[in-house]
């Protein structure tokens, strides 16, 4: 207010030559620590109408900015410079600074403006296509994404560059579930080792052992893994070398090696902490409330609410939809019921505003599920069916077999058990690719369910017993609660009281470790009506 009255009594032309006067006194006072001023340089400049030590302080308080992660920061100077630039080439570069911003925060409407103009100034420049083509890879969409790297790949023929969208194109196969040609890609690439650099090679691994991943080759996995972190740490890149950490976390976790995928987790944090980056840190955070969430609720919300805390300060929109989905699937378990409704609410409007379709999916499913626990099974059905008319567009098979998961659960409670037992039938087609062990315990679980509603109950267990089977070695607190749960209310249902209640209580013994309230509930209330 004070600084608004006096401005208004200063003549502009006062005002100009204070503004350099302040300037030009910070360049001499201050020169040997002048990186702390380069915000301020760039405002008293811009002010005094300097249009060359305004766009250079401008540029360099972006970088700076930019480097800090104050992406809002970053932007606001990078736009400013380019209000002084007169230099097409140098435009150009300002503009690919602006795009890695808008990227990071997830603003891909502006990122795809930018990417847009650069491409009206160079059609010819191939980082472009790059970067564009991750924006289409971020957002889903995966078409426009490919034909992206396909055209970087006929602007690099016979560059060292063209690699890198060879590599680009197969993790984009792999991220599409096309893991024959994922693989295929990276043969080709593999053929051009002695040409390769050691980014390329490194890139390579990490694709072919997460193919193997989500084939069920966790050994090869792994053993994949430690070639790209061998390659990775002989060249320094210590953000590689944490992205290593972090996939080989995740082949324990598939095998729910929940110690040693934890220590990955952390040497993957511990490497992001030491070099300040700030998305990588969001992820080990992310990963790790993943791993507690079988284990330990209040440690898994804990991760998440850290990993959001940082997340809003950076703006990293795409990261944010995650978390507040993860954070609300665990706040349904705590019965916060309020608090999950608001997360996924955030999830969802924040993945539609930056069109990102795998996190539109997942907020409908997490919406359809919470309504279908508050009996509002029609509110629930039109999430559910958002979902599937995303995951339709989309053609992921892991998306789809989480929406027929869903279905399932709606056409057990309408005792539509034919139309059950047939999406069962698909589920068990579509994950024979995807050789993952949770979707072989779930497909075991919805059988069960199924010869349960049907009186079958010898079968019902004998499912129930394969799953048990399958996760008991493995330590999954949650799971093998889950199973034992649902032996108790099948025993219930052919009248052995006497059998339910003893899984009943092993069930809210591994609900209580956990801090599973909704499971605790459930079981509460199945042995409050059971009389022996």
């Amino acid at each position: 207010m004070v600084r608004q009255i006096v401005y208004r009594n200063i003549s502009r032309n006062n005002l100009i030559n204070y503004h350099r006067q302040i300037g030009e006194a910070i360049e001499i006072i201050y020169s040997s620590s002048l990186p702390n001023y380069y915000d301020e340089l760039a405002n008293h400049f811009t002010i005094a109408n300097d249009s060359q030590k305004a766009l250079y302080y401008s540029r360099l308080a972006g970088q700076k900015a930019k480097e800090n992660y104050a992406h809002d920061h970053a932007i606001k100077y990078f736009e400013n410079a380019l209000k002084f630039e007169d230099n097409i080439e140098k435009i150009f570069n300002l503009k690919l600074e602006l795009i890695d911003t808008f990227i990071v925060i997830g603003n891909y409407s502006k990122a795809i403006e930018q990417l847009e103009a650069c491409i009206r100034i160079n059609p010819n420049a191939h980082q472009v296509y790059q970067k564009y083509g991750k924006v289409c890879e971020n957002t889903g969409e995966y078409q426009k994404s490919l034909a992206m790297y396909e055209t970087g790949v006929k602007l690099t023929i016979g560059t060292n560059a063209v690699y890198y969208f060879q590599a680009d194109i197969a993790w984009l196969y792999t991220r599409m579930g096309k893991y024959k040609e994922a693989f295929k890609e990276c043969e080709k690439i593999l053929k051009e080792r002695s040409r390769l650099s050691k980014q390329v090679l490194g890139d390579v691994f990490m694709i072919i052992g997460v193919i193997d991943l989500r084939l069920g080759k966790l050994d090869k996995a792994e053993s994949e893994f430690k070639k790209a972190l061998k390659i990775r740490a002989s060249s320094g890149d210590k953000k590689r070398i944490a992205a290593c950490y972090l996939d080989i976390g995740i082949s324990y976790a598939d095998r729910f090696n929940f110690k040693m995928a934890k220590q990955s987790y952390e040497k993957a944090l511990a490497i992001y902490q030491e070099i300040g980056y700030q998305e990588g840190i969001l992820l080990a955070y992310n990963n790790l409330g993943a791993l507690h969430a079988s284990q330990d609720l209040n440690a898994a919300e804990n991760y998440y609410l850290k990993a959001l805390g940082n997340a809003k300060l950076i703006g990293a929109r795409r990261t944010l939809t995650y978390l507040f989905n993860n954070l609300a699937g665990i706040e349904f378990n705590l019965m916060m019921f309020d608090e999950v409704l608001e997360n996924y609410k955030q999830a969802l409007k924040i993945a539609k505003e930056i069109n990102f379709h795998e996190g539109i999916i997942f907020a409908n499913l997490g919406l359809s599920e919470i309504h279908r626990e508050k009996q509002k099974h029609k509110q629930g059905q039109r999430f559910l069916n958002a979902a599937l008319r995303e995951a339709v567009q989309m053609k992921m098979k892991y998306l789809n077999i989480d929406c027929m998961k869903e279905q399932i659960e709606y056409l057990l409670l309408d005792g539509q058990i034919k139309k059950a037992e047939k999406l069962v039938k698909k589920i068990v087609i579509q994950s024979k690719i995807e050789s993952i062990m949770a979707y072989k315990v779930d497909i075991f679980i919805y059988q069960a369910k199924i010869k349960a509603e049907q009186k079958q109950f010898k079968k019902a267990h004998n499912y129930l017993n394969k799953a048990y089977t399958l996760v008991k070695p493995l330590g999954d607190q949650r799971l093998q609660g889950q199973i034992l749960y649902l032996k108790g209310v099948t025993y219930k249902k052919e009248r052995k009281l006497k059998d339910s209640m003893q899984m009943l209580v092993k069930a809210s013994r591994f609900f209580k470790k956990i801090g599973n309230l909704r499971y605790l509930d459930y079981i509460e209330k199945e042995i409050g009506t059971t009389r022996i």
